[in-house]
């Protein structure tokens, strides 16, 4: 009876924590980023609601991979096959109007922070046509570094890949003044489409740095408890090695 109480209160939490929201246009980008000196790529899902000047973005993996669950193709234990869906970024970023919920789920729990990103954007006169669209060029900063965004003027759509807010169309590419990280949209589907994404009222929202120490300590020292290492430098030297992957991560903003 113990065990049947305690599954009820977890479906129920998570009925809790999540909601219903309905979306109208779908837009996928391919993002190209950095991982030790090599360049990787990933796909990621940007759902707009444009009645309510809401969007939702994510990580094609993460989404593919909740659906599999929630479908009863994965069990939620089997860590093993959701390394497959793994992903560099592992936030959600809700976006109401600028201002913006970001959720990440960090052992198994969730973590809210908000942030509502000041991006002065510079648009330029420079213009070019890409698959019969033509984009105007525009330039602003955010994270420590300068963008560069080409965006459709005639799409209403203020919307953009990631935390980048404030243009008033539809962003189709987007890099850095490096090139280190480049998105571009791939395809944009008008499209109904309703889906679950968390209820951030039921989150209490922290700092920032407060979830980047919460992630360091997971990623860093959270099996450390679980591994057996032959002697203190093996473990230590294993730590290390975490310690250098997760400052190497691609996370745009994993300093600030």
């Amino acid at each position: 009876m113990k065990r049947i109480f305690l599954l009820l209160m977890l479906v129920f939490s998570k009925l809790l924590s999540s909601q219903t929201q309905q979306f109208d246009h779908i837009v996928t980008y391919d993002l190209n980023y950095p991982i030790d000196g090599k360049k990787n790529d990933e796909q990621f899902i940007l759902f707009i609601d444009s009645k309510e000047n809401k969007s939702y973005f994510t990580a094609t993996n993460a989404y593919v991979l909740d659906s599999l669950k929630k479908n009863g193709r994965i069990a939620g234990d089997d860590f093993m096959t959701a390394l497959n869906y793994d992903t560099a970024f592992d936030e959600v970023v809700i976006n109401r109007t600028g201002n913006l919920s970001v959720v990440e789920q960090i052992a198994e729990k969730n973590y809210l922070y908000i942030e509502t990103p000041k991006i002065q954007w510079r648009i330029t006169d420079e213009k070019k046509k890409e698959n019969n669209t033509v984009l105007t060029k525009t330039i602003g900063e955010a994270f420590g570094r300068k963008w560069i965004a080409w965006f459709d003027q005639n799409v209403p759509l203020g919307f953009a890949p990631y935390k980048f807010t404030g243009l008033p169309g539809l962003v189709y590419m987007l890099n850095d003044e490096k090139n280190d990280f480049s998105f571009k949209l791939t395809q944009l589907k008008k499209k109904n489409k309703e889906l679950e994404i968390p209820d951030v009222k039921y989150l209490k929202p922290i700092s920032k740095a407060k979830i980047n120490e919460i992630r360091f300590n997971s990623e860093v020292y959270g099996v450390v408890g679980v591994i057996e290492f032959e002697n203190g430098k093996e473990r230590e030297e294993w730590i290390n090695k975490s310690k250098t992957r997760y400052l190497n991560s691609p996370r745009l903003d994993i300093t600030n």
